[in-house]
C-alpha cells in the first residue's frame, strides 16, 4: 500500500496495481504498460508521481500513463524490492542484482562485481548522516553515500562498507523482503530493520563510540 499526498492510495497485488481516488478504482496491468503484474514495491515520489516496483522491472507512473525503466542491462536485475529518493530526484532501488542509481535518466549499478558480498538487497535507507543501509539475506551493510556515489561515478573501482550479523546484535541475519517497507528510519534518527528473528534498531548517530583502532600484527614465525 501506498498514500500519496492528495489521499490517492495505491494497492499493489500479485494481479496488478490498483488506484483508489475519489471512491473510483482504477487497475493497472501489462496492457497499461506495467513490465509485471506482481507488485513488490511501491514509492510515492517527491514530484507526485509513483514508482512501481515488480517481479520483472520497474515502472514510473505519471497521471495515467505508465513508463517502463528496463533493468535487464544492470547484470539482469529483474526484481525490485525498496526505493530511496534524494531531494533531487535521484532514485536509489534495492534490487535482486544489487544497488541502482536512477539519475536523468541514466542507470548504474553497484553489485557483486564492485566489491558488494550478496547481490539480492531487500531495502536501502539513508541515515541523514551520509550513510545508505542496505539489508540482504546474509546482514545488513552500511555504505558511505560519499562511497557508493564515487563507485557509481567511476572514480573507485570496489565498494567499503561495514558490514553487520548476528555478533553485532541481529536477532538473524536474513532480512526480511518481499514485504514493505523491510527498513526504514524513524523521527528519531534510529534504522529500524526487518529479520526473520524479530525486529532490529541501531542507531547510526552513535555508532563512531563503537568504534576501536586494530591492534598492530606482528608475525613472530
Amino acid at each position: 500500500l501506498a498514500q500519496q499526498a492528495d489521499g490517492t492510495v495505491w494497492i499493489g497485488t500479485t494481479r496488478g496495481l490498483v488506484r483508489m481516488r475519489d471512491g473510483t478504482f482504477t487497475r493497472f496491468g501489462i496492457a497499461e504498460g506495467l513490465p509485471r503484474e506482481f507488485i513488490i514495491s511501491l514509492h510515492p515520489a517527491l514530484d507526485g508521481s509513483l514508482w512501481v516496483g515488480t517481479a520483472n522491472g520497474a515502472a514510473h507512473i505519471v497521471g495515467n500513463g505508465v513508463q517502463t525503466v528496463d533493468l535487464r542491462g544492470m547484470n539482469g536485475a529483474q526484481d525490485v524490492f525498496g526505493f530511496l529518493e534524494d531531494a533531487d530526484g535521484t532514485l536509489w532501488m534495492a534490487t535482486d542484482r544489487g544497488l541502482l542509481r536512477y539519475r536523468d535518466g541514466k542507470l548504474q549499478a553497484i553489485g557483486l562485481a564492485q566489491g558488494l558480498p550478496i547481490d539480492t538487497l531487500f531495502a536501502v535507507v539513508d541515515d541523514g548522516v551520509g550513510g545508505l543501509w542496505l539489508t540482504s539475506n546474509r546482514g545488513v551493510m552500511r555504505v558511505a553515500r560519499s562511497e557508493a556515489e564515487a563507485v557509481l561515478d567511476g572514480r573507485k573501482a570496489a565498494l567499503e562498507f561495514d558490514r553487520f550479523g548476528e555478533a553485532d546484535g541481529l536477532a538473524s541475519s536474513q532480512s526480511n523482503g518481499g514485504s514493505g517497507p523491510a527498513a526504514l528510519r524513524d523521527r528519531q534518527g534510529r534504522v529500524w530493520v526487518a529479520t526473520a528473528g524479530g525486529a532490529a534498531v541501531v542507531d547510526p548517530r552513535i555508532l563512531h563510540a563503537y568504534k576501536r583502532p586494530l591492534p598492530p600484527v606482528v608475525i613472530e614465525q
